[in-house]
């Protein structure tokens, strides 16, 4: 089993069934995950309810994926502190 701790991942329509599934189960092996939705109030109710360990970091992104300037933007805020490890 390969470690996801401290891992970066990005996840696109982290509001939505599979999104919030995969949320969950990377922040359970503590992954850096940075959640990519246009829900900003379900991504609240997800990150309200979602265990953090020490020095994880879980950081929501609102961006509608349709927009191309909106992605650009948002994953060179992302690259500019962060590698990106897993990008779902």
């Amino acid at each position: 089993m390969i470690d996801l701790k401290y891992k970066n991942v990005v996840i696109t329509g982290a509001s939505g069934g599979i999104g919030e599934s995969l949320v969950r189960k990377f922040a359970e092996y503590g992954s850096n995950i940075f959640l990519l939705s246009r829900d900003t109030n379900k991504m609240q109710t997800i990150i309200s309810k979602i265990s953090k360990s020490d020095n994880q970091i879980i950081t929501y992104y609102s961006l509608d994926i349709t927009n191309e300037e909106d992605v650009k933007n948002v994953f060179n805020r992302i690259i500019k502190k962060y590698n990106i490890d897993i990008l779902i």
